[in-house]
């Protein structure tokens, strides 16, 4: 083994020790539960407020740059591959944001 991974296994293992982790092996408390109000708190305040206006904005925004290439490529097919290729891959990734949040919508209901 080289002295790099040897110097990388020690700072590993002693960051390991320095700071141990949190646990309940012993503890006459149960671990902490999870409820659906948790769950959905976080999806309501984080995920549907931010995270999936975030990805259909960078969707409709890459969308827009395909178009904006495939318009000024004049003609040149390895242009017109690219601006297809991104607008393809953009629209997948709109479908991809829009079929997970109803998917989250229909797990969510199931659950509560």
């Amino acid at each position: 083994m080289s002295k790099n991974w040897k110097n990388l296994l020690y700072t590993f293992f002693s960051f390991g020790m320095l700071f141990p982790t949190i646990t309940y092996a012993q503890s006459d408390e149960p671990p902490p539960q999870i409820s659906p109000g948790t769950i959905d708190g976080f999806l309501n305040d984080v995920v549907y407020k931010y995270i999936f206006p975030l990805g259909g904005l960078i969707c409709f925004g890459f969308i827009i740059k395909g178009g904006y290439m495939w318009m000024m490529s004049a003609g040149d097919p390895d242009k017109i591959k690219q601006a297809q290729g991104t607008l393809t891959w953009s629209v997948i990734g709109l479908l991809v944001v829009i079929i997970a949040r109803l998917l989250i919508g229909v797990i969510m209901d199931a659950i509560a």
